[in-house]
């Protein structure tokens, strides 16, 4: 059935903020349509179909003389909360629009498309408001915002996966010690961790935030605990119920996969843990096939809120590890990294129970694994012997967990007084390892992760 373009969609941009969120996007160049159960797009004499399975509004640049400024535009104020630096004042858009001419997707709360990837004039999903900036470069330079207020990230080919780490230059920088900053916020010790998503929703964001803005590029959830038998283990308590656990996964992982979501530059992604526990395969107190169906259920309930990938933490059986490498993996198809605690033996790169990083790499890269991992404990400067030890075993991407410092009692609790400069030189040697993933471990907050990330780019300026 053909059908003759529709109105003009041009947009009106008002000089005082408006009431209610704005319906869609588009430009003066676009024209929207419906034809029956679909919607069409128009510009420039050529017709495009979006099928009813993603109707969404379709979006343009004016012209391209404002791209250049705004493929520039890396919206600095807003990484930088809280600093003294203006915002850009933002104007509301209001489109002139007929009633009924714009599809369902482009209520509140729908997906939409918001303009420009970088390098490209295509379409990318996003949540939330519609804004223009006066400093933007001119008319129709129009800026996508989340519910909160930040702009939301740009998935373009640019965007970081997994899957991209290893094809980078340089390290990748991950978050850092979720637990004790949340802890720093005031959350009770003898509770376990894993509540914070459901009781203190808003603590774990800030803590996400904090992090990201620091210039951790991958975030991971606080979930470590939160399966049927590490919960036990952890917190001396019975597990909640099935339905619960779920719910407590799927929100952290909500909470984390919003927080990257909503950050202005993308390229962020956030990873959810899956963490050990007590019982050991050795000594028959668990089995291969309770392990599989607790990490299984365990990797579910965090893919159900939009993890990119999983990291298993804390393991030092090897067996049990790969169980958990294999559930995850084949229940979900995402990648997973296996960790293991290397901080035993005599050159403390072997785990309690007497694993070694080659006996590890080999075992997880037969696994399917997508990466290996090491998390230190007092020995805080073996991290390049370990990595040069999977290196030798297998050329999967490394991601690391390396201390504030040595650990030490105060008051009775185990803390580290590494400062945030001696954290960042400690890490100096991995910074330019293409493939490798440094996290913090305990006592990292997001002031040692800033120092990490600048750190980072002062190398590569010195390198190029």
């Amino acid at each position: 059935m053909s059908t003759s373009p529709g109105p003009s969609i041009a947009p009106l941009i008002s000089k005082e903020p408006s009431t209610g969120r704005v319906a869609g996007w588009a430009s003066s160049k676009a024209s929207l349509y419906q034809a029956s159960s679909r919607t069409r797009i128009w510009t420039g004499g050529k017709s495009r179909e979006l099928g009813s399975g993603r109707r969404a509004a379709w979006s343009r640049l004016v012209s391209e003389s404002v791209s250049q400024p705004i493929r520039r535009m890396r919206y600095q104020a807003q990484q930088k909360r809280g600093s003294q630096q203006a915002a850009p004042e933002f104007r509301r858009v209001h489109m002139g629009i007929a009633p009924g001419a714009l599809p369902p997707a482009c209520l509140p709360g729908a997906s939409r498309h918001s303009p420009h990837r970088r390098g490209s004039g295509r379409n990318v999903l996003f949540r939330g408001e519609i804004r223009a900036a006066d400093n933007m470069g001119g008319n129709g330079a129009l800026r996508c915002e989340g519910r909160s207020g930040r702009p939301v990230r740009r998935r373009g080919v640019d965007n970081m996966t997994l899957e991209s780490v290893s094809m980078r230059g340089r390290a990748v920088v991950a978050d850092g010690d979720t637990i004790a900053a949340l802890w720093n916020r005031g959350w009770n010790r003898a509770r376990p961790i894993a509540w914070a998503g459901v009781e203190r929703p808003e603590w774990l964001r800030s803590v996400m935030d904090a992090f990201l803005d620091a210039g951790s590029e991958i975030i991971v959830t606080p979930t470590g605990w939160a399966n049927r038998l590490a919960w036990t283990d952890a917190s001396g308590a019975a597990a909640p119920p099935e339905g619960r656990l779920r719910e407590i996964n799927r929100t952290a992982a909500e909470i984390c996969t919003g927080a990257v979501r909503e950050f202005p530059t993308g390229n962020r992604i956030a990873l959810g843990a899956l963490g050990a526990c007590a019982q050991l395969l050795m000594l028959g107190e668990t089995t291969e096939e309770e392990l599989a169906s607790v990490y299984r259920e365990h990797a579910l309930a965090l893919a159900e809120g939009g993890v990119a990938g999983f990291v298993c933490t804390g393991f030092a059986e090897l067996d049990a590890l790969v169980a958990a490498v294999s559930a995850a993996r084949n229940a979900s198809g995402l990648p997973v990294i296996g960790c293991m605690r290397l901080d035993a033996g005599a050159e403390m790169t072997e785990t309690a129970l007497g694993v070694t990083a080659p006996q590890a790499a080999a075992a997880l890269s037969a696994a399917g694994a997508w990466g290996v991992g090491l998390e230190l404990g007092d020995n805080i400067d073996s991290a390049q012997a370990i990595l040069d030890l999977y290196r030798a075993a297998c050329d999967l991407p490394v991601f690391m967990r390396i201390p504030a410092g040595e650990g030490e009692m105060i008051e009775g609790r185990l803390a580290y007084r590494g400062s945030p400069d001696e954290f960042a030189e400690r890490c100096r040697g991995l910074l330019n390892v293409p493939g490798c993933i440094i996290g913090g471990g305990g006592g990292v907050g997001p002031e040692h992760i800033a120092a990490l990330a600048a750190r980072r780019e002062k190398t590569a300026g010195k390198r190029t």
